[in-house]
């Protein structure tokens, strides 16, 4: 009875440490799991970072490019206003110098016209002689 009895204690610790063995073993397993799910979702945080990251780089991208459009954009447009500028103080001096032109014509004609007048008179004058 007592060798028996022995026996079952034995049979107990043996079974006792069986099943601490398999609580360790499924400890184990279940940090590991653990520590997957995390590497996993570490992973993919980083992920997101580098796609966000690349996202807001394509954005700086783009804007830098609608910048740079714009930019051209209203140089064209200061060069078409200055070309246009310009046009306008050439027709301006073109006609200032058709005005003048004329002014002179009319001055020149009018020198003649009292040129004649004089003649004309000397000649009325001489022929009372």
């Amino acid at each position: 009875a007592e060798q028996k009895k022995e026996e079952e204690e034995k049979e107990e610790e043996a079974a006792e440490a069986k099943k601490e063995v398999e609580q360790k073993a499924e400890q184990k397993k279940e940090e590991e799991e653990k520590e997957e799910e995390a590497a996993e979702a570490k992973k993919e945080a980083e992920q997101q970072a580098e796609q966000k990251k690349e996202e807001e780089e394509k954005e700086e991208e783009a804007a830098e490019a609608k910048k740079e459009v714009e930019q051209k954009a209203e140089q064209k447009k200061e060069e078409e206003e200055k070309e246009e500028e310009a046009a306008e103080a050439k027709k301006e001096a073109e006609q200032k110098a058709e005005q003048k032109e004329e002014k002179e014509k009319e001055e020149e004609a009018s020198e003649a016209k009292k040129e004649a007048e004089q003649k004309a008179s000397q000649k009325k004058e001489e022929a009372k002689k």
